[in-house]
């Protein structure tokens, strides 16, 4: 494999960008494990994305998801056609990164890697998020759990021009934040980027401070049935909305339907989809999940929770609740397309993980009752 000027090029990038991703994290994170967890990450980050390159070059957009052509595309229509105000393109163009990537590539970046550098930024959110909040409420994180946080998917995702770690953190903040200013910010981006989810994520936060799912499967699974229906109509009212034709509303509590959902929180999706929509098949599929092992340990282990728990924090079963609703909600939404796979719940995973573990291993520890946000922990930690 020769090395031409271009690789040098992209390569010298990734290393500028990498000191700038290692300099985040050692300015965010004082406490030494998190630091070193978020070091570590940026090294990986930095070997990943120069390797991937290496590989595959110029067709490193197509490696593992197509859709990095069409985030590649948003930077170039911004160049082009400059920027539009109107919701679809807003929506659309997904301006939330697509902004933010425009603008490193009009100072020399290349377009597919300022994508990445915001995915990188984005995991570096998510360990200071779950750190701060974990702090906040008198715990230490386990090293293990930041295998959880940040687990394979994610690790997967962070090194492709997309969108799904930006909006890991975003779910993290919109979760774990009590500054509503900050809440408010990762809504936007969450919406900005996959609307459906930022619907979801605001009516579980909702909900959640009207439910109690402690110690009641029988009125947990009610509460599951009962979002997983409410998100297959919202699909059907948003279809009527946009198009202003009625399509047809796939039972939610048909067998399809509970198979479908049943599937979500086994990260199994593929199996109840039309196959040609999925690119590999099972004999790969399969044993990639015992890789990708996020993708279903971690709904497996927050319904555990849920059923297992002896915790008496109310404050804990709040947020479990906003979250089972949330996820419950969004997979009814999902399961209207065939386009449903681990991708679509992965926002989830790292504050999935984080309460599973909360909720399992510290029973009945009270939480402080000062909550500190990111932002303010960072100031003080200067």
């Amino acid at each position: 494999m020769s090395v031409n000027s271009a690789d040098l090029r992209y390569v010298a990038q990734v290393l500028v960008l990498s000191v700038v991703l290692g300099w985040f994290a050692a300015s965010w994170l004082r406490d030494a494990k998190p630091r070193i967890v978020a070091l570590l990450y940026v090294a990986y980050w930095s070997t990943a994305v120069s390797v991937l390159y290496l590989w595959r070059s110029e067709q490193q957009a197509f490696f593992y998801s197509s859709d990095q052509v069409e985030m590649l595309r948003n930077v170039e229509r911004i160049y082009i056609k400059g920027l539009n105000f109107s919701v679809e393109s807003l929506l659309g163009q997904r301006y939330v990164v697509s902004v933010p990537a425009f603008v490193l590539s009009y100072i020399g970046i290349e377009p597919i890697l300022a994508y990445k550098f915001f995915q990188a930024l984005s995991v570096l959110l998510l360990v200071v998020v779950t750190h701060s909040w974990a702090k906040s409420h008198g715990y230490e994180l386990p090293t293990w759990i930041y295998g959880l946080v940040i687990g394979p998917s994610i690790l997967l995702n962070s090194i492709l021009a997309l969108r799904d770690t930006v909006l890991a953190a975003g779910v993290a903040a919109l979760f774990l934040q009590r500054s509503l200013t900050l809440r408010a910010l990762a809504l936007v981006v969450v919406s900005g980027l996959r609307p459906q989810l930022g619907v979801a994520c605001a009516i579980g936060i909702i909900l959640g401070e009207l439910i109690s799912l402690r110690r009641r499967p029988i009125f947990v699974a009610c509460i599951g049935l009962t979002s997983y229906s409410a998100g297959a109509l919202l699909f059907h009212v948003g279809v009527v909305f946009l198009s202003g034709t009625a399509g047809e509303l796939s039972a939610p509590l048909s067998q399809r339907g509970i198979s479908r959902l049943l599937a979500s929180l086994l990260g199994l999706q593929f199996l109840t989809v039309d196959p040609d929509t999925v690119d590999l098949n099972l004999r790969m599929l399969i044993p990639l999940r015992l890789l990708f092992f996020d993708t279903w340990l971690i709904p497996f282990a927050l319904i555990l929770a849920i059923v297992l728990s002896n915790s008496t924090v109310k404050a804990h079963w709040r947020l479990c609740g906003s979250l089972f609703v949330a996820l419950t909600l969004y997979f009814g939404i999902s399961s209207q397309t065939d386009m449903t796979s681990s991708r679509q719940t992965l926002p989830f995973f790292a504050t999935a993980g984080l309460v599973a573990w909360v909720l399992l291993t510290q029973p009945r520890r009270q939480s402080h009752h000062h909550k500190v946000p990111v932002l303010h922990h960072l100031r003080a930690e200067s």
